[in-house]
């Protein structure tokens, strides 16, 4: 019987040999803005996009216009405004 440390460690499975690295996902609100509307939605990404960079929202692809750290807002790491691409 194996325990769960060799079924799951730090060599075993797919990355052969890689370092497993914990990624801590975090909340945003994003602001979608598309020709004459916008939308709002919630997204879990590992880090804050940078501007220009293209981010997955439930219209599909769009590109990061603004993004900002807000440490203040209760349960998200920040706000990210993207338009349609």
């Amino acid at each position: 019987m194996s325990s769960a440390r060799s079924r799951f460690g730090a060599t075993s499975g797919p990355l052969l040999g890689r370092e497993r690295r914990a990624v801590a996902i975090q909340k945003f609100v994003v602001t979608i803005e598309g020709p004459g509307w916008d939308d709002f939605e919630n997204v879990e990404l590992p880090r804050l996009p940078d501007e220009g960079e293209p981010i997955e929202t439930k219209y599909g692809t769009c590109l990061v216009t603004r993004a900002e750290q807000a440490p203040d807002m209760e349960g998200y790491a920040g706000k990210i405004v993207c338009r349609l691409s």
